[in-house]
């Protein structure tokens, strides 16, 4: 089937990511207020950008809750080859036979629902998943369906999802009308280090995993094998849950005490999320005990304001000019949630949080990059230099990701905007 109903029920893993994320997540709570806020301003498509369907899948489908009884709704969740397949679909959902019908006969079928809907006050809206897999006439056909809901204004709204490398589509000359009638993109950002510890106990906690009696914590899972979750994962929820699952299937079979490293190390192996050699040459002779040395400082210096100190006593420090940020900072260069800085197994790490003007360590501009003693970072017209208690947080087998202290990491990470207590997710520059 090409199209799936609002009202069929989700697959059980996904049900359970969604009970999991709503009991430790809020963040997505804003997410969906974005989208509310482009139905409600009549716009003709918001875009939902994800490294993991499941987050997504949960925005969208919230969205679409609150808002199915002023809309009628049908959602396109396969790829389609040709407009023909895709209106097809889209005519079937709306509660038409789609039968032997020419394109053009389609096209009539949805322009005259809509005229309908427009007299009867009723939204439509059409939510496609993974946008950019689908075959470039559908892609055109969305940009009609696009310029047409601009000109006539009946009601209509696309909601398109897919990764953040989908949006590379909507650069295309012909495609630009997508991106110009869209409101602000809605970016769902992997977890830091700290919701990915929470997300995997609560986890854990769900599945009913216990730890057994000769292990004196009682945790199921040891500290730094959530930490390597993390890691390996680089924070997308689709991926940590996959490994939270195949490292309780695991720990089930072997019957062991806690799930360690050396099981995140065979899971990551068994999910394809790592290579047999990297994984076991990743830790084979590395001490990983907790040698914690001190996390260090931050000190904020802000135009025309006196020096701030900040000490690294937590596991993200969110930098920005909302007030909800963990240090908020003036000046119009600087975006409402601008930079993360985050504490990992390899030191302090400063990432862009898809900031406006963008973020530089001692005159380079960067995505994510590995801090060392004294480094500089600049936010907007804020210099925050970085004062180390030690060379790393923890000792670690694994090389500084950058390499050599002159060398900048430019490569696009998945988006790491999830931060602090969930409620920062959205590029609000």
């Amino acid at each position: 089937m090409l199209t799936q109903s609002v009202g069929r029920s989700e697959p059980s893993a996904q049900a359970h990511l969604e009970l999991v994320l709503d009991k430790t997540i809020k963040r997505y709570r804003s997410a969906v207020e974005r989208l509310i806020g482009s139905f409600v301003d009549r716009q003709p498509v918001a875009i939902v950008v994800s490294d993991g369907r499941f987050g997504s899948a949960h925005v969208v489908g919230k969205f679409l809750e609150l808002v199915a009884e002023d809309a009628d709704i049908c959602m396109v969740t396969r790829p389609c080859e040709n407009a023909t397949t895709f209106m097809q679909g889209i005519v079937r959902d709306i509660g038409f036979s789609s039968g032997d019908l020419s394109l053009s006969d389609l096209e009539s079928v949805l322009d005259l629902f809509l005229q309908h809907q427009q007299k009867k006050k009723r939204r439509t809206v059409i939510a496609v998943q993974d946008f950019h897999s689908h075959g470039w006439w559908v892609l055109d056909k969305i940009r009609r369906l696009i310029e047409l809901e601009a000109e006539k204004k009946n009601g209509l709204l696309l909601v398109l999802s897919g990764p953040p490398s989908a949006t590379e589509v909507l650069n295309e000359p012909i495609l630009d009308i997508i991106a110009a009638h869209a409101g602000d993109k809605v970016e769902l950002k992997p977890f830091t280090l700290s919701e990915t510890r929470d997300f995997v106990r609560r986890h854990m906690n769900s599945a009913g995993a216990t730890g057994s009696a000769s292990n004196d914590s009682g945790e199921t899972i040891e500290f730094f094998a959530t930490n390597l979750i993390h890691e390996i994962c680089n924070g997308v929820p689709d991926d940590v849950y996959k490994m939270c699952n195949t490292c309780l299937e695991l720990f089930e079979n072997k019957a062991d005490n806690v799930i360690s490293v050396d099981t995140v190390r065979e899971a990551a192996i068994l999910t394809g999320l790592a290579a047999p050699d990297n994984v076991s040459d990743a830790g084979a002779d590395a001490d990983i005990s907790p040698e914690v040395v001190p996390a260090g400082r931050l000190v904020i210096e802000s135009v025309g304001e006196p020096p701030e100190e900040v000490s690294l006593d937590q596991s993200s420090i969110v930098v920005g000019r909302d007030r909800l940020c963990d240090v908020c900072i003036s000046g119009l260069k600087a975006s409402r949630f601008h930079a993360l800085f985050s504490l990992t197994t390899h030191g302090l790490v400063v990432a862009d949080l898809a900031s406006t003007n963008g973020t530089t360590v001692n005159g380079n501009r960067i995505d994510r990059y590995t801090l060392e003693s004294e480094d500089v970072v600049l936010v907007g017209d804020t210099r925050i230099t970085y004062y180390a208690g030690g060379e790393q947080l923890m000792k670690s087998a694994e090389p500084r990701p950058n390499g050599a202290r002159s060398g900048f990491d430019h490569a696009p990470e998945p988006s790491i905007n999830f931060v602090g207590n969930g409620l920062h997710l959205l590029k609000t520059s």
